[in-house]
């Protein structure tokens, strides 16, 4: 027995309720990344065995959450017509909404509506699963697109260092977002 499970600051009882989420379709990449992870060098082997596991059985990924914190979707929705617009920068942004984005974080960033051919649209009320920031740090953090060069030199890692434990979220992120992005893994030892 145990008890129901309770807000840890509200302490009212938690209501669990399915819910609509955004997901990468990435189960027809499936066969593609287990083929590069033969090519990845794991060190423990168990890594590699565990990986492959993961991979033979992964199924499309959610990349949204319903909270306040978190990197907001860029996905702006026309309510009346369930149009979508995915905003890919702060300059995409500023030239479709007419407005100067001085904040991209809650409640700032859903302030920010667009109009287009008589349709006007507002952000997806939600936020980015943790990981998706987690799996596209291999190149964020080379400042790409935007430093070309660096990203030519650097990527895909050398050398990439976690524990076990993280087979089913940043290494699995890591994969998914890259081949998403480059058709190549993100790593390679």
């Amino acid at each position: 027995t145990h008890d129901y499970p309770h807000g840890e600051r509200s302490h009212e009882p938690v209501i669990f309720r399915t819910t609509k989420q955004l997901f990468f379709k990435v189960e027809d990449l499936k066969e593609k990344m287990l083929a590069a992870n033969q090519k990845i060098y794991w060190y423990p082997d168990s890594g590699k065995n565990a990986f492959d596991s993961w991979l033979e059985n992964l199924r499309d990924n959610s990349i949204t959450k319903q909270r306040f914190w978190g990197t907001p979707v860029p996905i702006w929705q026309c309510t009346q017509t369930g149009d979508y617009l995915v905003i890919g920068s702060i300059a995409e942004l500023e030239k479709l909404s007419g407005r100067k984005v001085k904040e991209m974080h809650l409640p700032d960033i859903d302030e920010i509506t667009i109009l287009k051919n008589g349709k006007t649209y507002h952000r997806v009320p939600d936020v980015l699963d943790v990981w998706i920031d987690a799996g596209t740090t291999s190149w964020n953090c080379l400042g790409f697109p935007k430093n070309k060069k660096l990203f030519e030199k650097l990527f895909p890692a050398d050398f990439i260092l976690e524990g076990k434990d993280q087979i089913r979220g940043w290494f699995n992120l890591l994969i998914v977002a890259s081949f998403l992005a480059f058709d190549r893994p993100s790593f390679k030892n």
